[in-house]
């Protein structure tokens, strides 16, 4: 009787999660990020049960990762930030786990194949909305009733005309067809048949097509970048072959850098700030990266805590300068938040992907598809120098799945037993894993049926919240939710505003106060670098007529965003 090989299994779900990922964006659809993670974790938990050789030990720099993110807990400034940090970390690492059991052999191209025809799709998708779905929105717009401002916003939205298909963001449309890209290129390199390499052709230009809607420049230098990557890696491989394959890879240097000058044309020229109108990109980015900077110098050797930059930012913000949780440079933000030695990881983490992907791909009978993931990944780390899609899952599954190719096996058919020991850890820390992860989905599911109840009974705003007494049950999900996650801090304000609200209707009102004040409280001490939370507690001081308290907590605030005129203004309101 043969022994139980679950790679059927894992490859089906691995393929389904690629497809799922690239067509229900996280950002869209909040419940995509909790359906993965679960996936994940019951294949994770299938894969545990098979005899084949663990690829363990060829992912030690993702776990190593994982190891400094869930360390940082004792340590860092918010807890729930971290510990989101983490769970979406770890489902990423058991992700690759899964790539690398399951992309092994044959299987390689199977998967890269189901990723171009997935990217087609995406963009016969883009082109649509770019050339017909845009002008049903301003078709729709003009009938709205939309006025003012709101009519000013969309509009000014839909001027931009960038294509984002399913995926929310142009940036990160672009970030996905370019780690993609390479591997359409060694499809229609390896495919035989007049007809085959049409299609593959076809494919190829119609994920260009898309490309270039998106008017992303940080995407085209992520393009430009892993195709010249993969002709390097391709040509190297062939060296010493035929005379023809070098003056084929000539030619094909000298077509990219064709179409690359014609695309960069096309992208620079119709971005609604015209050809050199990047002024205030680029002097973000550069805020971004000095604030960064900045923050790691307060604590160079731990970091403030994965998920800390968007709380620290607003202390070395600019006035003008946009809010962000990113430092759009993951090695900048890697040091921020976890110092040196988690910005070393990702640097590590990274540099094992391309040693052993060059390794695979310039081997004499090496894997003729690794060149088309090392290209990819490397699209992947230029465009996160400028951008941060390291941190969205469409593009960030599809890196640690490239990450988990280069740590399989090249036989298909290679078996054996796995290290136990290895495995009862990771089954250990898989049920860790989820046992909080799932206290933490159930928090937000509380948190998210109390307001659906609110909503229900007219209550659409934290201010009417704290002024109206809630439904009994709103009031009970939300406190549950508190048991269920009590390091959240933006739970503990939800359920304050609640119990604000309980006070207003008389009785035992004054305890319902001390409740809330509690919570205010407890909000600021889970994370104490959050300006807004100083600004609620003082607006309830405020309501209760205590100015000076009021007043104190509007300048530790303004201490924590010193540019952020509202919180002036409120403080402004307390003194007088």
């Amino acid at each position: 009787m043969s022994s139980f090989d679950p790679r059927k299994i894992t490859s089906l779900i691995v393929g389904s999660l690629l497809v799922f990922t690239a067509l229900f964006s996280g950002g869209i659809y909040q419940w995509s990020r909790e359906l993965f993670t679960f996936a994940v974790a019951i294949a994770f938990a299938v894969s545990l049960l098979g005899r084949e050789t663990s690829p363990t030990k060829k992912l030690w720099p993702a776990l190593a990762l994982l190891g400094v993110t869930y360390l940082s807990i004792l340590w860092t400034i918010s807890v729930n930030d971290t510990l989101d940090q983490a769970f979406s970390l770890t489902a990423y690492v058991m992700f690759a786990f899964l790539a690398a059991s399951a992309a092994g052999g044959a299987r390689r191209e199977a998967f890269l194949r189901l990723l171009v025809i997935t990217a087609t799709a995406v963009s016969v998708y883009a082109v649509y909305q770019y050339f017909v779905g845009f002008a049903h929105t301003e078709e729709y717009l003009a009938s709205s009733g939309l006025t003012g401002r709101d009519l000013a916003v969309a509009r000014a939205a839909l001027a931009n005309r960038r294509a984002f298909s399913t995926l929310l963001s142009p940036n990160v449309l672009a970030c996905y067809l370019a780690m993609v890209f390479p591997a359409g290129l060694a499809l229609y390199g390896s495919t035989q048949g007049r007809g085959r390499k049409l299609m593959h052709g076809a494919a190829l230009a119609i994920i260009l097509a898309a490309f270039l809607l998106t008017k992303s420049v940080g995407g085209f230098v992520a393009l430009l970048s892993g195709t010249l990557v993969y002709i390097a890696v391709k040509s190297c491989a062939i060296r010493g072959g035929p005379a023809s394959s070098g003056r084929r890879m000539v030619a094909a240097v000298l077509l990219v850098a064709a179409l690359a000058s014609a695309g960069g044309y096309f992208i620079l020229s119709h971005r609604s700030s015209g050809f050199f109108g990047y002024g205030t990109s680029y002097t973000e980015r550069l805020a971004y990266w000095e604030a960064a900077y900045k923050m790691a110098g307060e604590s160079p050797l731990t970091g403030s805590g994965p998920g800390s930059y968007a709380i620290l930012l607003p202390a070395y913000k600019t006035q003008g300068l946009t809010e962000s949780r990113y430092a759009h440079n993951v090695l900048l933000q890697a040091l921020a938040e976890t110092g040196i030695p988690g910005a070393a990881l990702v640097l590590l983490l990274f540099g094992v992907f391309f040693y052993r992907g060059a390794k695979t791909a310039l081997l004499a009978d090496g894997d003729a598809y690794a060149p088309a993931v090392l290209a990819g990944g490397a699209a992947f780390l230029v465009q996160n120098l400028l951008d941060f899609t390291y941190y969205i899952p469409e593009t960030a599954v599809l890196f640690w799945f490239y990450f988990g190719m280069n740590a399989s096996q090249k036989d298909e058919g290679a078996s054996g037993k796995g290290g136990g020991i290895a495995r009862a850890i990771m089954a250990a820390l898989l049920i860790v894993f989820g046992f909080y992860y799932s206290k933490a989905y159930l928090a937000g599911q509380r948190q998210a049926e109390a307001l659906e109840i609110l909503r229900v009974n007219g209550i659409t705003s934290a201010a009417q919240a704290r002024s109206v007494p809630p439904p009994p049950d709103a009031l009970r999900l939300a406190e549950e939710a508190v048991a269920l996650k009590p390091y959240d801090d933006t739970v503990r304000v939800f359920l304050a505003g609640l119990y604000e609200g309980q006070a207003s209707a008389g009785g035992n009102g004054q305890a319902y106060i001390a409740k809330a004040e509690e919570q205010y409280a407890s909000a600021i001490r889970l994370n104490p670098y959050y300006p807004y939370h100083y600004r609620d507690l003082g607006l309830f001081y405020l309501r209760a007529g205590d100015k000076a308290r009021a007043r104190a907590e509007f300048r530790h605030a303004l201490d924590r965003y010193p540019s952020n005129k509202s919180l002036q203004e409120l403080l402004d309101i307390a003194e007088r």
